[in-house]
């Protein structure tokens, strides 16, 4: 008998307080490693993420196979399928040994429900057996095929297909698949780029002797966790880069303000990054979020002050003050807003860890700005609207199994509202910025084109924004493999 890898029981007990709570995968999933993954090897750690994420982002997809191996979908309980979601994640997304995939699956059933390991036993071998044929067709013409070589839903990869055409659309779906880069982001309030780097690169020297300490283990050991982790994250990447974080260029070659790349996602488990995190230095955001935030920055000090609308969790408060900092030498008078109260408290924490000054922080709905701020003009709005997040999904896994493209219109809609009603408060001259962290035409380039042709939006026009050839008037990034997630901006001035 094999025993069971703490990373496959720690990744099964991730997934299934997903399903039950309908809870995100990366919240859970830290707050796990935190409390129970702290004995844990670093290729453990690393493995626990690649299949709680893997099976998360994959549900659906594995679902099918598991249930082409059943007599019927009913003959295991929801807490043996999500056992089984791991094993056959292994088994079709990461070519695992059979004998593995299938010792350890029948293991994690035992640990979970002991009277269901041999039929887990029948299910995987059945799976193994069946594993050529997938994904059942040919994905260069077959949309069913394609969706299912990428674990997505199949109308997503139609929508997809039909917005980005379908190169694209299987480029978007196979990078979604891929491990997200980690983004630092200097509070510039607190610290500079070089002292944050400095730590980080003493944080990254403490993490290369322990490497080389772990390396002098017996080679039976090391053969074993090969064996065991052959296609998770090396342990010791850290130890491969000169520099623990380096600056970030989008591809016009124009740098991210403030906005570093960890070598690995254990930069930022380090000592030094952790005080950091703690003393409001630093935080982590993604770097087309981060050049986003330096975009909605009018060019001149908003003495009017600047409206922030969706401002969530305040990352974005953070980087906005962080930004202004250096670009005025100073804070500006900053009026965050989100419509939920437990957000705007989170706001108000935050801000006070990262030294940020808010002029007034506000619970209310961005779609009633008349109500909340009457005959107040600003010299910048800034909307980070909600959206279907679709640009974000290899850090938010269960978004494309819950969202709809009814979701997906009623979002669009709600883009629109949002820029009506933010319309009348911008001052003459002043600036209006209209983001997301999708990919959808309709949530964002049809939103912006709609109102700019109606009669809120006349007295606009748009500011060149664009990075790249494909897009020169719009801010656009794509999804690509070790690169920033796809998020978009409109940026206009409201004529004089």
């Amino acid at each position: 008998m094999s025993k069971l890898s703490p990373a496959r029981r720690l990744a099964y007990q991730v997934v299934s307080h997903v399903r039950r709570h309908q809870a995100y995968t990366a919240r859970v999933l830290d707050t796990r490693l935190a409390n129970k993954g702290l004995h844990m090897s670093a290729s453990d750690r690393a493995f626990t993420r690649v299949l709680a994420l893997g099976v998360t982002s994959t549900v659906g997809t594995l679902d099918d196979f598991i249930n082409r191996c059943l007599r019927k979908p009913s003959d295991i309980k929801a807490d043996v399928r999500d056992a089984l979601r791991i094993s056959t994640y292994e088994i079709l997304f990461l070519d695992k040994p059979a004998h593995v995939a299938v010792d350890q699956g029948v293991d994690l059933v035992r640990f979970v429900k002991p009277k269901a390991a041999g039929l887990a036993n029948a299910v995987l071998r059945k799976e193994i057996r069946l594993k050529p044929q997938f994904p059942f067709g040919d994905p260069q013409t077959s949309n069913e095929a394609l969706a299912r070589s990428c674990g997505f839903p199949l109308w997503l990869c139609e929508f997809l297909i039909d917005d980005l055409g379908r190169d694209e659309a299987w480029e978007f779906m196979r990078a979604s698949n891929t491990q997200a880069p980690v983004y630092v982001g200097v509070n510039s309030i607190r610290a500079t780029s070089q002292q944050v780097i400095r730590k980080l690169d003493d944080d990254m020297a403490h993490s290369r002797a322990s490497a080389q300490h772990q390396s002098a283990a017996s080679s039976r050991q090391r053969a074993a966790a090969a064996n065991q982790h052959a296609t998770s994250p090396n342990q010791h990447t850290v130890a491969l880069h000169h520099h623990a974080a380096e600056r970030v260029y989008m591809p016009a070659k124009t740098e991210v303000p403030g906005c570093l790349k960890a070598a690995s996602a254990h930069v930022v488990a380090g000592r030094n990054a952790r005080q950091m995190f703690a003393n409001g230095e630093i935080l982590i955001s993604d770097a087309a979020a981060q050049k986003i935030a330096s975009l909605a920055l009018p060019k001149r000090f908003p003495k009017n002050g600047f409206l922030e609308v969706g401002a969530g969790r305040g990352t974005k408060t953070v980087l906005l003050q962080s930004d202004a900092q250096q670009r005025y030498g100073r804070q500006m008078p900053l009026y965050p807003l989100d419509s939920e109260q437990f957000k705007v408290n989170l706001i108000e924490k935050r801000a006070k860890q990262y030294g940020v000054h808010t002029t007034k922080t506000v619970c209310a709905d961005g779609r009633n700005l008349d109500q909340v701020f009457p005959d107040k003009p600003f010299d910048a709005v800034f909307i980070d609207a909600p959206c279907s997040g679709l640009g974000t999904l290899r850090r938010h896994p269960e978004i494309r199994w819950r969202i709809t493209q009814k979701d997906i219109a009623q979002l669009a809609v709600l883009g629109a509202q949002l820029l009506v009603s933010a319309s009348t408060h911008v001052a003459p001259g002043g600036q209006l910025t209209y983001a997301t962290c999708t990919i959808s035409h309709a949530e964002n380039e049809m939103v912006v084109e709609k109102f700019l042709a109606s009669d809120f939006g006349k007295d606009f026009r748009l500011i060149r924004s664009g990075i790249s050839d494909n897009s020169p008037v719009f801010f656009k990034t794509s999804l690509h493999e070790n690169a920033c997630d796809a998020h978009f901006a409109a940026r206009m001035i409201r004529n004089a």
